[in-house]
């Protein structure tokens, strides 16, 4: 497999600081978005400023989520991101689509219990999170009645 260079998306994709550094994944796909190769644990590793085995842990969990690919040449393994996290037109779409969205969270929210202002700028941010969250729990919860 060879995911051809795509600077693109270093364009989209913030920086490493932007990032909520507990979410390990996000972290992962970052570097393995942003630097257009595919990579091997200790490089993602190094580039995450992460331990080798928690790396190589939440790889495997990746990919069995299907998250991300795994290639093995010449008996080294690299990894790469899927090819959705390539496709300019989902990229963009997703940016263009969530714009609107993030902008009617931002008017709809109600600042003045929030009592610091950084905090405040990042609360968007958090409420957008949660809601992914409780809509993961619908999914799954749709899931179970489905297949039972």
């Amino acid at each position: 497999m060879i995911i051809e260079s795509n600077k693109h998306h270093n364009n989209i994709i913030k920086d490493r600081n932007s990032i909520n550094e507990r979410d390990t994944y996000v972290h992962i796909l970052r570097v393995l978005i942003t630097r257009n190769i595919g990579l091997r644990c200790i490089d993602i590793a190094k580039e995450c400023k992460m331990g080798r085995e928690r790396i190589f842990q939440n790889l495997s969990k990746m990919i069995d989520k299907g998250i991300i690919l795994k290639e093995e040449i010449d008996n080294i393994k690299y990894y790469f991101p899927q090819p959705i996290f390539w496709n300019n037109d989902i990229i963009n779409g997703m940016y263009e689509r969530m714009l609107p969205f993030i902008k009617e969270i931002k008017d709809d929210l109600i600042y003045d219990q929030i009592r610091d202002g950084e905090y405040e700028k990042k609360s968007v941010l958090e409420c957008i999170h949660i809601l992914l969250k409780l809509f993961s729990f619908e999914i799954e919860k749709i899931e179970d009645t489905i297949t039972s």
